[in-house]
């Protein structure tokens, strides 16, 4: 018998790269990358670190799972 390996917690969400754009037609505008456990804080993050300030600007940005 093999020892088992350490089940990974699931409370804890893990850290991934995100790639941050803002659509604006064609093409879209990338804005930078962020680490954060899931879409919506990889959003909020990056308005907050590349201060995108313009509410229009906020609401049109999309986070892509790097990798």
């Amino acid at each position: 018998m093999s020892p088992r390996k350490p089940d990974r917690l699931k409370s804890e969400p893990q850290n991934v790269a995100w790639v941050i754009t803002r659509i604006t037609g064609t093409p879209a505008k990338y804005v930078g990358r962020v680490v954060a456990p899931d879409e919506q804080t990889a959003i909020a993050k990056a308005i907050e670190e590349y201060g995108i300030t313009n509410p229009q600007h906020q609401q049109r940005l999309v986070a892509r799972r790097e990798g």
